[in-house]
């Protein structure tokens, strides 16, 4: 490397000189360089001497003084407390590099409370133990909403936890689809440690594989199936409205239906909320048949009849 090289020590001024040129030539042209390593490939964590860092910051020092800057210490799933590594590089103008090194404790923020944000409002999730929260209030069936965590002590950034592949990850606002069995007073729960959340109680089976939700209605398995298998799905739902815009929906005091092969979800053990439909018990969809659902409303809205027909 040029700096441990003595045969160029002769040619520190006009490399100094044509490294000036260099970086000037890149401002001309509105390209900005804030920092410059020798380093080779300097976040290549293979490299013996990596640049690698997770976190860093540049403070510039026109005059000699005391100086303060900010840096912030990533966010990561399931990292416990521990010692994060401080090393500062002091440059002089002459190029000497000054290397300190400092250990610092690190702890995981316990927030006081989190926010889970829906569509409709936003609720408090109380601390309900270490890295655990729970928001407990009159529910519908289904929640979409993301959850975000206030910065703490007035520094740092705010964090939010949304759903991206399937999951919860940090960083992102998309819709979390929180799902019970039934509307009414439950509780939505969330680990910021382990990003564990509940709950996820609406899932599909495919020959007796439980689905996972990809979002609010893709759910996926992996499945080994051979030509000419039978497929079974189990896990059947839906919901009549007779509103346009999914306004004016039928709950079970207001459908009903003597069918044996669909039942009408009433809430708790029912298994569906009120109003959602269901297969009964032990009951299937026969391949290659036709099923004609019919909502007589005769009676008017609030007294509907449902008939459903194999063909």
């Amino acid at each position: 490397m040029l700096f441990r090289n003595p045969t160029f020590r002769a040619y520190y001024q006009d490399y100094g000189t044509y490294f000036v040129k260099w970086i000037n030539a890149f401002a001309a042209e509105g390209i900005t360089i804030d920092a410059v390593t020798p380093q080779n490939e300097p976040l290549n964590r293979g490299n013996s001497a990596s640049l690698f860092m997770v976190s860093e910051t540049i403070i510039r020092t026109k005059t000699d003084g005391e100086y303060s800057g900010k840096i912030h210490v990533p966010y990561y799933k399931d990292i416990p407390n521990g010692t994060a590594t401080l090393k500062l590089l002091l440059q002089n103008i002459h190029l000497t590099i000054t290397e300190q090194v400092f250990d610092l404790p690190v702890s995981r923020p316990d927030y006081p409370s989190l926010t889970l944000v829906a569509e409709d409002k936003e609720y408090t999730m109380r601390h309900t133990g270490q890295y655990q929260y729970a928001a407990t209030e009159n529910f519908p069936m289904k929640v979409k909403g993301y959850i975000k965590a206030k910065a703490m002590n007035g520094s740092g950034n705010d964090i939010t936890f949304g759903w991206e592949d399937g999951k919860i990850t940090h960083g992102s606002t998309a819709d979390i689809p929180f799902s019970n069995n039934a509307r009414g007073e439950y509780s939505i729960t969330f680990n910021t440690r382990t990003y564990e959340a509940s709950p996820f109680l609406i899932a599909y089976a495919v020959n007796g594989s439980t689905m996972t939700m990809v979002d609010d209605t893709n759910y996926k398995t992996d499945l080994d199936i051979t030509r000419g298998q039978e497929i079974t799905i189990d896990g059947f739902e839906n919901l009549f409205f007779h509103q346009k815009g999914w306004g004016g929906e039928f709950i079970d005091e207001t459908i009903s239906t003597a069918s044996d092969i669909i039942f009408i979800g009433t809430g708790g053990d029912s298994g569906r909320d009120p109003g959602n439909l269901g297969l009964v018990k032990d009951k299937t969809l026969t391949e290659g048949k036709t099923y004609v659902f019919t909502v007589d409303l005769s009676a008017g809205n609030n007294d509907a009849i449902l008939t459903v027909i194999e063909k």
